[in-house]
């Protein structure tokens, strides 16, 4: 999820994705989790147990958003040293943002009763969508990341991941003892973490996942070449050498779509059997990248081309116009219809247009040198006569 912005405009994209995020974020935490008491982990977690205990004893007009509020900002305070000044800024932006919308969304009388299974299926789609948005634009809500940072500062060697999934593993715990049914509601809290945790790394990873194949074959330029005309991607090829057998080869590297797996394993056995085969999930490609439906939409142009059809001689028109900008960009274009290739009949016809030009003035100029022959002749013509003449006049005198 990559938003292409003038540089000046970054950080006030980041700074709106973050909001709104964080604003996710409080409408599941209000709607459904606070409500069914699922725990969400982290200081949210704390602060939705402090709040039940304090309405235990009478209290009921502190709530888990203040609560949250001065927890983190009692963080932030101890922390800010050890944090560079964006991550400060946005970490601040983020603890006010997912308060006040924690805030906001209690305020909004309940609209329905939610079971437990919805709660937590639907709590943790939004809430890991909406974690996963500040994450992915460079914010942060406090709590245990901010923990996190202080610990990693202190003690660099400690793991970062293993410190928040302490304090989650800590306060979903902590449930057992804080509410009655704390046990009955083990079970659904889980699955909302599972939930939100799987939609975290969607959202962060992004949805362009894929495979990286690695192919040590004797046979590269077939391969590659099997793989480019059927799949149409394209691969990374270097020489390497076997420590076991000695014998010089191609590493071919090859990154594609989950659809097209199979296809490229018949690829393979059919083409080089022989060749050593292994893959490595990707969760994240920058830069060009044919999705499956494009590749599918270059299926179906080839096909059509190959049946005759128009429309594949527009594509190829466009895209040898183009060939020096990305491929991803060029094959995208869609429907055929509104590929106008304008400016090649354009300079097609200039071309023409100057090719008879040049034909013209070269016809002119073997006119006019043809001429200029013709009148030399003549001239030589008229001269040797006019002596003739004069040499006979001479004899008649004599």
């Amino acid at each position: 999820m990559y938003i292409n912005v003038k540089k000046k405009w970054q950080p006030i994209l980041d700074g709106a994705m973050i909001v709104i995020g964080c604003f996710i974020m409080g409408f599941a935490f209000s709607v459904f989790f606070e409500p069914n008491h699922l725990s969400t982990g982290g200081f949210s977690g704390i602060a939705m147990m402090l709040n039940s205990l304090l309405h235990k004893i009478g209290v009921k007009f502190i709530n888990s958003s203040i609560i949250y509020l001065v927890m983190n900002l009692i963080l932030y305070l101890i922390a800010v040293k050890f944090l560079g000044k964006r991550f400060a800024i946005t970490a601040l932006l983020g603890i006010g943002a997912f308060s006040g919308a924690m805030q906001i969304f209690a305020l909004i009388p309940s609209f329905a009763d939610f079971d437990l299974i919805i709660s937590a299926i639907f709590g943790g789609v939004l809430l890991g969508f909406g974690v996963g948005l500040v994450v992915r634009f460079g914010g942060s809500t406090g709590g245990s990341d901010m923990i996190a940072c202080i610990v990693r500062k202190k003690h660099p060697k400690v793991h970062v991941g293993r410190i928040v999934v302490g304090i989650d593993v800590f306060v979903v715990a902590m449930t057992l003892v804080v509410y009655n049914n704390g046990a009955e509601l083990l079970p659904y809290t889980i699955i909302a973490l599972a939930i939100n945790s799987f939609m975290v790394d969607y959202v962060i990873d992004g949805y362009k996942q894929a495979k990286a194949y690695t192919i040590i074959t004797s046979k590269p330029k077939e391969v590659s070449r099997e793989i480019q005309d059927t799949l149409y991607r394209s691969c990374t090829m270097s020489s390497v050498k076997g420590l076991y057998d000695n014998e010089e080869k191609t590493c071919l590297v090859c990154l594609i779509g989950k659809y097209q797996v199979s296809s490229l394993k018949q690829i393979i056995s059919t083409v080089d059997p022989k060749a050593f085969v292994y893959s490595v999930p990707v969760h994240e490609i920058i830069g060009a990248w044919r999705t499956d439906s494009q590749i599918r939409e270059m299926h179906h142009k080839k096909t059509s081309d190959e049946n005759g059809g128009a429309e594949s001689g527009f594509l190829k028109l466009k895209t040898r116009k183009k060939k020096g900008a990305m491929q991803e960009e060029v094959l995208a274009v869609e429907p055929v219809e509104e590929v106008v290739v304008v400016e090649p009949i354009v300079e097609v016809e200039a071309q023409e247009v100057v090719n008879e030009e040049k034909k013209t003035s070269s016809a002119a100029k073997k006119k006019t040198a043809t001429a200029k022959k013709e009148a030399g002749v003549s001239k030589k013509t008229a001269t040797t006569s006019s002596k003739k003449s004069t040499a006979k006049k001479q004899e008649e005198k004599k």
